[in-house]
């Protein structure tokens, strides 16, 4: 975001939101910490309450960068004799919104409890090596049952008592619900992109 509002060209826009679209992985996390804060009594509730992040963000987005572009201009007591901002005037709307997730980032970092047993390197749990899953789990890749193969992932994560590779969370089934969910954000990120703003 940073860079974002610090883009003097079309192609610096572009790929800045590219970089932050890439970046932008809080959805598993989010669902991952709230997996870990429940359990079956309450999750179904829990995760309801998940939307509203994004609600509450493409409410209160528009209503920031508007509010705040062009600082010089619109608050000039403030802002008149800064130059930086006369010559980066959308510095401060990115600057806010990134300002706020990188403090997220270091209190998570900081106080963030780890949950689990016995956490292992990123570059082990990337491991995209062949033969890293239990055979059992590698045969039943292809099973039509979500929960036969949510049984063997369970088995063999009580056993190893230690994440499964990448490699073997990538079956058909998770692969074909990640394209249907890049698809469906493709689509609703640009429909966001291209519909006419009356703020």
């Amino acid at each position: 975001m940073y860079w974002f509002g610090l883009s003097r060209t079309f192609w610096g826009l572009v790929v800045s939101r590219s970089l932050n679209g890439a970046l932008n992985g809080n959805i598993g996390v989010m669902k991952s910490v709230v997996s870990d804060m429940t359990d079956e009594t309450n999750i179904s509730k829990a995760y309801a309450y998940i939307p509203i992040a994004w609600s509450t963000g493409a409410t209160l987005g528009p209503i920031i960068g508007g509010s705040l572009s062009r600082p010089a201009e619109r608050f000039p007591q403030l802002f008149g004799n800064n130059d930086f901002l006369k010559q980066y005037p959308y510095f401060l709307p990115c600057a806010i919104p990134a300002t706020f997730s990188a403090v997220v980032w270091l209190l998570a970092l900081l106080f963030l409890k780890e949950t689990l047993l016995t956490p292992i390197s990123l570059s082990s749990h990337l491991n995209l090596r062949k033969g890293t899953a239990s055979p059992a789990l590698q045969n039943d890749a292809g099973s039509q049952d979500p929960s036969v193969t949510e049984t063997f992932v369970a088995t063999v994560q009580s056993h190893n008592e230690k994440p499964l590779p990448f490699r073997a969370l990538l079956t058909r089934k998770v692969i074909l619900a990640d394209a249907d969910y890049a698809s469906l954000s493709l689509v609703d990120i640009s429909f966001r992109a291209i519909q006419p703003q009356n703020y």
